[in-house]
């Protein structure tokens, strides 16, 4: 018997469904528009972030963290976040570690899972990023 590879169909969730799913979740998530800008967040990324950035605000485009830096303390421009690239290439940019420096200048270090969200007819309509806080676990190795 061959088997065969499950390729799940594409679906459109409605706005407030994806709402919903979002702030359900324990772990910080927030989405954007094509262009970047911040269309939603959930309380976890807020505390996450140490911020409530504002919303569809070019000031605030493809992460609401007030810094970021790589696993070896290079700092990451917003612009070439996990969500920039998903964004920009749209494809899922996933599993990548970052520091997230908050306003007061704690850091917390996050996997970031960005991903495109594309409509049926395949034009991209904005992006979703999950970012599981793993500093709990960094302290305990280290």
């Amino acid at each position: 018997m061959e088997s065969q590879k499950y390729t799940p169909e594409p679906r459109t969730v409605p706005q407030p469904q994806l709402r919903h799913l979002l702030e359900s979740l324990p772990a910080a998530a927030y989405t954007c528009d094509p262009q970047g800008l911040i269309t939603y967040y959930n309380g976890p990324a807020a505390s996450l972030w140490g911020r409530n950035p504002r919303l569809n605000d070019p000031g605030d485009r493809f992460c609401g963290s007030f810094r970021m830096l790589a696993s070896d303390g290079t700092s990451i421009p917003h612009e070439e976040s996990s969500m920039a690239l998903a964004l920009r290439h749209r494809a899922e940019h996933a599993g990548e570690e970052v520091l997230i420096e908050r306003p007061d200048g704690e850091r917390s270090a996050a996997r970031a899972h960005a991903k495109p969200i594309l409509d049926e007819s395949g034009e991209l309509v904005g992006g979703v990023n999950v970012l599981v806080d793993v500093t709990d676990l960094r302290r305990a190795e280290g």
